[in-house]
């Protein structure tokens, strides 16, 4: 029985740090540049919340927990082979059950759980139970920790340093993109088109100062937080520059720009407040909301807001009677559009002289940085305020400048069209919005042969996806259409897909249960029993999650969602702007693949 036990270590020992070693390296894929996402590793997964909080990284030296845990294994793994299992390697491994069992702790706690994390956890909690059954009847004193800790320390440095190369590319791309938006707001013309669109009510500093910059911001937006910081600093320490600020909070609640998402569910509130400040309290009251919204992240309650209110002077039940006013809420939606004529599309959104500054290519001092030589160029009289671009305009050059995003979540896909360059839309059957983009970009196709589209279903149905908890209302019967068409893909192949998915688009107001199955039993020529059961197959649910979890990593608001040659598309249509105009512009800025002699692809 002990040979038995003894054997059976021999065997699971090095299989369960390879396993360890799989996961780890799954987890570290996404920063190391080998993919750019996760199956079951979306946003707001709990994948996400372990990995990108502060339970992902290694305090002070900022390393990833998870190119750690790639090194430890590793080093354990040569170890291992070296000398087996002798008392320093196993006081070694001690130590390591002992923060799985931490990180397992911490994921209940928070209630995140990671299964990639949990699975690499459980296989050092299992290989430790092997190490000391071997280590007690093998009683192997000597050796083993310098092996030990030289692979430990070669695997961290390894990895590190391919970590380090990938985000050193990173960097040097958004440096470049920074520097040319510099250039954009120090050598733009003067001109007064849209200028309208940037006056603001609420002002920080004086409306005559040379430098203006106005903010387009959400008091929920936590990059709005730490802009509005820097900006405060900025206007405190100079006296030519003025902050003129306006609200696009991401609700739909107040904002209908946005369609039908709430990401932050205090925002159209916070906003309201701060109009209701002003309304009441001038510039002084306005001011003081302002700072007090921001500090508290946005965020009120009824327990906590009166007692606010009363420490700035503000008698509550007068102002939260103004703030549910129609006027504050006209106010909020006025900005917003505003916002929305300009190509906004997150917040924030922030003009210096009417040229956008891409705040998210920069660092913690570029604002100063670029503010400093503005300043420069305004006391030597060689700049002033220009208007800035329309939303077509805006919405074309950010899609020229997004980042391309690999084809790699996409083996099941079906294209429809040979040509080289990808159209992706990920939509719901049961969104007219979605079915009228898949139509435009359906027959645009004829008159741009350079085109191959795909229609990745995205659900807006939380018993299926959890990424639609908070859309503002719920498709019911989309979980069963999106693993109707899955299951004509796998019965009936590309040509039943197509075929099955222009019929959904076309009978959108009519997709019940029992048509829907009919129409699906009717194109694949299979029995309805056998199509039910491969909507249930595991197959079918991995499928629907890829094409999820690949449109949360693009873009996690809303449907549908539309990708060119790789590029997030922000919006593919305005309220002055047909769609089919907007796409022509940006397929025509593609090369087509007739004329192309990279032959690359």
């Amino acid at each position: 029985m002990k040979n038995k036990i003894e054997q059976s270590t021999l065997i699971l020992i090095p299989l369960l740090l390879l396993s360890a070693v799989a996961s780890t390296l799954v987890l570290a894929s996404v920063k190391l540049g080998i993919v750019d996402s996760i199956p079951g590793c979306g946003p707001q997964s709990g994948c996400d919340i372990v990995t990108n909080t502060r339970w992902g990284v290694v305090p002070v030296i900022g390393i990833p927990v998870s190119f750690v845990g790639i090194a430890w294994f590793v080093g354990l793994f040569i170890a291992y082979l070296i000398n087996g299992i002798t008392k320093p390697v196993l006081w070694c491994i001690r130590v390591g059950v002992l923060a799985s069992l931490m990180f397992i702790g911490i994921m209940i706690s928070i209630d995140a759980i990671c299964k990639y994390c949990m699975y690499a956890h459980v296989c050092n909690v299992l290989f430790w139970g092997c190490a000391e059954i071997q280590y007690r009847w093998k009683k192997r004193e000597g050796g083993g920790f310098v092996p030990l800790l030289g692979s430990c320390l070669a695997s961290v440095i390894l990895i590190s340093f391919v970590g380090m190369v990938v985000e050193q590319q990173e960097a040097e791309e958004h440096k470049a993109l920074a520097e040319e938006n510099a250039e954009d707001i120090l050598e733009a013309d003067v001109t007064s088109e849209t200028l309208a669109l940037l006056d603001a009510t609420h002002i920080i500093g004086s409306p005559d100062a040379p430098i203006q910059i106005t903010m387009f911001t959400d008091y929920q937006c936590p990059d709005c937080n730490r802009i509005e910081k820097q900006l405060e600093r900025i206007v405190e320490s100079r006296d030519d520059v003025a902050v003129w600020v306006k609200h696009f909070p991401m609700n739909y609640e107040c904002n209908e720009q946005i369609g039908n998402f709430k990401l932050h569910p205090n925002a159209c509130w916070a906003a309201r407040a701060a109009e209701a400040a002003a309304i009441i309290g001038g510039s002084h009251g306005w001011e003081m909301m302002h700072r007090w919204l921001f500090e508290n992240r946005g965020s009120f309650t009824d327990a906590s807001f009166p007692p606010a209110l009363q420490a700035m002077g503000f008698e509550p039940s007068q102002f939260v009677e103004v703030m549910m006013s129609d006027e504050t809420l006209d106010r909020v939606k006025a900005d917003a559009a505003d916002g929305f004529e300009l190509g906004l599309y997150f917040t924030p959104m922030i003009f210096i002289n009417g040229v956008e500054y891409l705040w998210y290519y920069g660092n913690a001092q570029s604002l100063s940085s670029v503010i400093d030589q503005v300043a420069a160029q305004v006391e030597a009289g060689e700049t002033g305020v220009v208007a800035p671009p329309s939303a077509n305009d805006k919405l074309l050059e950010d899609w020229r400048r997004g980042h391309k995003h690999p084809n790699r979540l996409y083996e099941h896909s079906s294209w429809l069209g040979d040509g080289d360059v990808e159209v992706v839309v990920w939509g719901d059957y049961h969104s007219n919005l979605s079915t009228e983009l898949d139509t435009i970009i359906r027959t645009m196709m004829n008159d741009n042969p350079h085109l191959k589209y795909a229609f990745r279903p995205f659900p807006v149905d939380e018993r299926c996806n959890q990424h639609a908890s908070n859309f503002q209302s719920q498709n019911e019967g989309s979980c069963f259409t999106t693993q109707a068409i899955e299951s004509v893909a796998i019965l009936g192949g590309d040509e039943a897909r197509w075929a099955f998915h222009k019929w959904l688009v076309e009978n959108k107001a009519s997709l019940h249960q029992p048509l829907v199955l009919a129409k699906a039993s009717e194109i694949t020529g299979s029995p309805q029993n056998i199509i039910q059961d491969v909507m249930q197959s595991i197959e079918v649910n991995e499928r629907m999650q890829k094409d999820i979890v690949a449109k949360q990593n693009i873009w996690r608001k809303g449907v549908p969602v539309l990708t060119v040659d790789g590029r997030y598309v922000p919006r593919w249509r305005t309220n002055t702007y047909a769609a089919e105009e907007l796409l022509q512009r940006i397929f025509d800025s593609l090369p087509d693949e007739s004329d192309s002699t990279d032959t690359s692809r």
